[in-house]
């Protein structure tokens, strides 16, 4: 399955990446991840089995530098695949991610407006 890693920058660069601490990897699939603009909640896509359920966008806050499993966004996700979430940094309280439109299995770009913790 996909993980998701990370590794913060220092002086040098990166040095190689680690899984992002917590519970957030789970035996599903955990892929396409963005930091939101208060650089610390991540927003990524899960599928319990990439060959055969849907994808849906989750989110998570860290509680002393671990995350949890994360949180489905059911006002974002639809009845078909949600991925690819991005945060704008020209707006940065909007995230842009890709669905597919309902009723005709076509691909479909999304923004939509957030706020942390509301």
């Amino acid at each position: 399955g996909q993980d998701l890693y990370m590794r913060e920058r220092d002086g040098n660069g990166f040095g190689p990446a680690r899984p992002v601490p917590g519970a957030i990897n789970t035996s599903a699939d955990e892929f396409d991840a963005t930091f939101l603009a208060d650089n610390r909640t991540i927003v990524f896509s899960r599928a319990p089995d990439l060959s055969k359920d849907r994808i849906d966008l989750f989110a998570a806050s860290p509680s002393n530098k671990h995350y949890p499993s994360g949180a489905r966004l059911d006002r974002v996700n639809g009845d078909k695949d949600s991925y690819g979430p991005m945060l704008d940094w020209s707006a940065p309280d909007t995230l842009t991610f890709s669905a597919e439109r309902p009723g005709s299995g076509g691909m479909d770009l999304y923004r939509v407006h957030y706020r942390i913790g509301g």
